[in-house]
C-alpha cells in the first residue's frame, strides 16, 4: 500500500464523489434488477386486486360516571371512581371481549350459518352437520374467528372506546359492531337488575315477617283498646307512663334493627355474589364512609390485574412461558391475585364484623326495651300497656315503611346505573380497506421503480467490479488510452470463409474507429519516437487482450507497416486457432530451437503485412522459456525486423510470464473490462507493474456499452460513427467477438 501511494496510485479508502452520470449508468446498466423488482411488486400488485378485500366498520362508546342513590354503597360513585377512571374504562375494554358477549353476538346474528363471516375459502368453515353453537368445537372456532374480526381499543387518554369489526362484508362488519354495542348495554342492564333482584328478594323476606309482627300488634292493639273502652287516644298526653327513657329506648332499639337488617342485606349479597363481581354490583346497600377506601384499593387491584394478565399474555406470546421476563411478570400476577383475594376476604370480613355489631346492639337495646317494659308493666294497670302496644305499633310500622322506601329507591339506582355507558356513534357501512385496481397497480409499479432503483444503487456500491474510466484513473492513476466497444460475435458466414475469427473487417465500424484512436493515442504515448515493442496484458483471463492486440496490429498493418503479433500465453494462448493459422508452430519451437524464427512465423491471410508468431506446442515448463536469454534474444530479432510488435502475454496475477515480458518491450497497455475486471485485482495487477518498474502506457477500458456510458457518447456514439463514417451502398459493418 506505502509503494501504491509513492507512486501516485490512488488506494481503495479514496472515495470518488458520485455525479449524476454515474447514477444514471448505475441505473442502466442494473436495468435488469429494477425491471426484476418491478415485474414482482407488479405481479404482487395484480394478486392483491385479486384478494378477497376487507371492509371495517368502527363504532364508539362512552364511559362515564352514573348517578348515586340512598342504596348505593357510597354516598356517590365519582366519589368511588376518584382516581381510577383509566381502571374503570379497561376493565369495560376487557368486558367487550369477553367470550360470553361474543358467542351472544354470534347467536343474535346467527353466524354460524353466516358465509361472509367465514370468508371466501369454504374450508375455514366448519362443516355443515357441525354448524352449531351448541357443539363446543364450533363454539370454540367462531370465538376465534370473532377474537380475529373484533378489536377493543382505548388510548388510554380518555373514556372513548373504539369498538372495530373486520370481515369481507360490509353490511356484516356492521351489524357485529352494532349487535356488540347492543348485547353489552343489555348486559349491563341485566347486571345491575339481577343484582337488585338479588338484594331485593331477602329484603321481602324480611319485610314479610315485619308486617305480620305489625298485623299482631295492630290486633292486640285493637282488642286491648275495645277492653278498656277507649274510643282513640294520643300518646303525646301519656309521656308519664313510660317516661323519655323508654321513648329514646324505643328509638335506638329501631335504628339498630335498622343497622342489622341492611348489614345483614349486605352480607348475604356480598356471600352470593361472585368474587370477582364484588366491586361491580357492591351498590345496593348503604355502607359507611370507613368502606370507601378498601373498595377504591380493590378496584385498583382488579385494573392492575387486568393490566398485568395483558402484558403476561404479550409477553408470553412473543418469548415463551420460560423466558425469565415471562416468568416475573407471572409472579407478579399471582402476588396481584393474591392481594386480591385477601381484599375481598377482608371486604366480606368487615360485612360479617358490622352485621355482628349491629345484632349484638340490636340485642341489647331490645333487651333494655323489654326490661324497661316490663317494669312499666309491672307497676302500671291496662292503660299503661296500652300505650306500650301502641308505640310499638307506630315503631314497627314505621320501620316498615322506611324499608319499604329503600327498596323502591334500589330499583330506581339499579336503573341509573346502567346510564354509565352511552353509545356515541353507531357503525356506518365501510368502504373498502384496500384502494382500487388502478391505484394498487400505480402504487406497485411506484413502489417497484423505487425499490428497484435503491437495490441496483445497493448493488452497485457493493459490487468490486469497474463500471467506469473514472473509477479506474481514480484507482490506477493510468491514463486511458481508448474506449473499445462491445463486439457482437460472428464465427463467419457461408460467403466470407475466409474471415478470421479476431480480426475487425469492416474499417467504419465502432470498433474499427475505436483501435484507430487506441493506435493515435499509443503513437503520441512516448515523446520523440513512437513505441516498437508493446506488451499487451490484462489482470485476469476473460477481459479481451488477444483480441485487442490482434485488431491494433491490424490497424497498424493497414497503415503500411510490417506488423508482428507473437502469442507468449504458452498455457492457454489462442490466436493462431482463431486466426486459422497452424498451431504445430511459433514460439515453443523458436526458444527450444526446434525451429528457426523465419519457419515459425506465418502471415494472415487478408491483411498484407500482419503477421503472427504462435505459441506452438505447450512446453511443461513456460516461465522457464519466457524468462530465458532465448527469449531476449527472440525480441530483439524481431524489432529490428518489423516495425512494431505486439506481444500477447498471460494475466499477470498469479503469473510472471507478463513480468518477465514487461522488461523487454518499449510499452504496456493494461486491457481492463467494463463490469468485468475487479477493483482488488486490477490495484494488485497496476502495483505489481509498478513494483517491477515496467513501461506502463496507459489502460484500455474494453467491452463498453455506449448507451450507458457515463461520458458524453451516448445513444449519439453509434450513430455518430453510422452517419458520419459507414458508405450507404456498402452493407451494413460486421463486428467480431474478442
Amino acid at each position: 500500500m506505502a509503494k501504491l501511494q509513492e507512486s501516485g496510485i490512488p488506494t481503495r479508502s479514496e472515495v470518488r464523489e458520485i455525479s449524476f452520470q454515474d447514477l444514471r449508468k448505475t441505473l442502466f446498466v442494473r436495468r435488469g434488477t429494477i425491471l426484476t423488482v418491478l415485474v414482482v411488486f407488479v405481479a404482487i400488485g395484480i394478486a392483491f386486486c385479486f384478494f378477497p378485500r376487507h371492509f371495517t366498520a368502527s363504532g364508539t362508546i362512552w364511559v362515564q360516571p352514573g348517578e348515586s342513590g340512598a342504596m348505593q354503597l357510597s354516598s356517590s360513585l365519582s366519589t368511588l371512581m376518584n382516581g381510577t377512571t383509566n381502571d374503570i374504562v379497561a376493565s369495560e375494554v376487557l368486558a367487550l371481549q369477553s367470550r360470553t358477549l361474543y358467542l351472544e353476538v354470534a347467536k343474535d346474528l346467527d353466524l354460524v350459518h353466516n358465509m361472509d363471516f367465514w370468508g371466501p375459502m369454504p374450508f375455514a368453515a366448519p362443516d355443515p352437520a357441525m354448524r352449531s353453537l351448541d357443539i363446543p368445537k364450533t363454539r370454540d372456532m367462531v370465538y376465534a374467528k370473532l377474537q380475529h374480526q373484533i378489536t377493543v381499543l382505548n388510548d388510554g387518554k380518555d373514556e372513548i372506546i373504539v369498538i372495530s369489526a373486520k370481515t369481507y362484508s360490509p353490511k356484516l362488519s356492521t351489524k357485529i359492531v352494532n349487535q356488540l354495542i347492543h348485547d353489552y348495554l343489555l348486559y349491563l342492564f341485566q347486571m345491575q337488575y339481577d343484582a337488585t333482584k338479588r338484594a331485593s328478594g331477602w329484603l321481602v323476606d324480611q319485610l314479610g315477617s315485619l308486617k305480620k309482627k305489625v298485623d299482631q300488634d295492630q290486633t292486640e292493639l285493637t282488642d286491648l283498646q275495645a277492653k278498656l273502652g277507649i274510643l282513640g287516644f294520643n300518646p303525646t298526653t301519656a309521656t308519664y307512663l313510660y317516661g323519655e327513657s323508654l321513648a329514646e329506648l324505643m328509638k335506638a332499639s329501631d335504628q339498630a334493627t335498622i343497622e342489622r337488617i341492611v348489614a345483614e342485606a349486605k352480607l348475604r349479597y356480598l356471600q352470593e355474589s361472585n368474587p370477582n363481581l364484588i366491586e361491580g354490583e357492591i351498590s345496593i346497600l348503604p355502607q359507611g364512609s370507613e368502606s370507601t377506601a378498601g373498595q377504591s384499593l380493590l378496584a385498583s387491584l382488579r385494573a392492575a390485574q387486568a393490566q398485568a394478565s395483558a402484558t403476561y399474555a404479550s409477553l408470553v406470546a412473543q418469548y415463551g412461558p420460560n423466558y425469565p421476563q415471562v416468568k416475573q411478570q407471572h409472579a407478579q400476577l399471582d402476588e396481584i391475585d393474591k392481594e386480591l383475594k385477601t381484599e375481598q376476604q377482608r371486604i366480606l370480613n368487615q360485612a360479617q364484623l358490622s352485621f355482628n355489631a349491629a345484632s349484638a346492639n340490636e340485642k341489647m337495646t331490645t333487651s333494655k326495651v323489654e326490661q324497661e317494659k316490663s317494669t312499666v308493666f309491672n307497676s302500671h294497670d291496662a292503660m299503661v300497656r296500652f300505650v306500650l302496644l301502641l308505640q310499638d305499633y307506630q315503631s314497627d310500622r314505621d320501620l316498615y315503611e322506611q324499608l319499604i322506601s329503600h327498596l323502591q329507591e334500589a330499583g330506581i339506582t339499579s336503573g341509573l346505573q346502567a346510564g354509565d355507558i352511552d353509545v356515541v356513534d353507531l357503525a356506518d357501512i365501510p368502504g373498502p380497506d384496500l384502494p382500487g385496481p388502478v391505484l394498487i397497480i400505480l402504487g406497485a409499479v411506484a413502489l417497484g421503480l423505487i425499490l428497484g432503483s435503491f437495490l441496483a444503487i445497493w448493488l452497485a456500491a457493493i459490487d468490486q467490479r469497474l463500471g467506469d474510466v473514472e473509477q479506474v484513473e481514480a484507482l490506477t492513476g493510468l491514463p486511458l488510452l481508448a474506449r473499445l466497444p462491445h463486439l457482437t460475435p460472428d464465427k463467419g458466414t457461408p460467403d466470407r470463409p475466409e474471415l478470421p475469427q479476431l480480426l475487425v473487417p469492416a474499417r467504419f465500424s465502432h470498433y474499427a474507429e475505436a483501435v484507430q484512436t487506441l493506435r493515435a493515442a499509443l503513437l503520441l504515448t512516448r515523446p520523440g519516437a513512437a513505441p516498437k515493442v508493446i506488451l499487451i496484458s490484462s489482470a485476469v483471463p476473460g477481459e479481451g487482450k488477444s483480441t485487442t492486440a490482434v485488431n491494433l496490429a491490424a490497424t497498424f498493418a493497414r497503415h503500411g507497416a510490417r506488423v508482428l503479433v507473437a502469442d507468449c500465453d504458452m498455457r492457454k494462448g489462442t490466436i493462431a486457432s482463431r486466426l486459422r493459422l497452424s498451431m504445430a508452430k511459433g514460439l515453443t519451437n523458436v526458444l527450444t530451437k526446434s525451429m528457426s524464427l523465419e519457419d515459425a512465423i506465418q502471415e494472415v491471410p487478408g491483411v498484407p503485412g500482419l503477421f503472427v508468431l504462435g505459441r506452438g506446442p505447450q512446453p511443461p515448463d513456460p516461465a522457464v522459456l519466457i524468462s530465458s536469454d532465448e527469449m531476449s534474444q527472440m525480441v530483439n530479432s524481431v524489432r529490428r525486423q518489423y516495425d512494431f510488435v505486439f506481444l500477447d502475454s498471460p494475466p499477470i496475477l498469479g503469473i510472471a510470464d507478463g513480468l518477465h515480458l514487461g522488461r523487454l518491450t518499449d510499452s504496456v497497455i493494461l486491457v481492463i473490462r467494463e463490469n468485468v475486471s475487479n477493483r482488488k485485482a486490477v490495484q494488485d495487477t497496476v502495483a505489481m507493474m509498478t513494483a517491477a518498474h515496467l513501461p506502463m502506457s496507459g489502460f484500455v477500458f474494453n467491452d463498453i456499452d455506449p448507451r450507458a456510458s457515463s461520458y458524453s457518447y451516448g445513444y449519439s456514439y453509434r450513430n455518430y460513427y453510422r452517419d458520419y463514417y459507414t458508405d450507404g451502398n456498402q452493407n451494413p459493418p460486421v463486428e467480431v467477438s474478442k
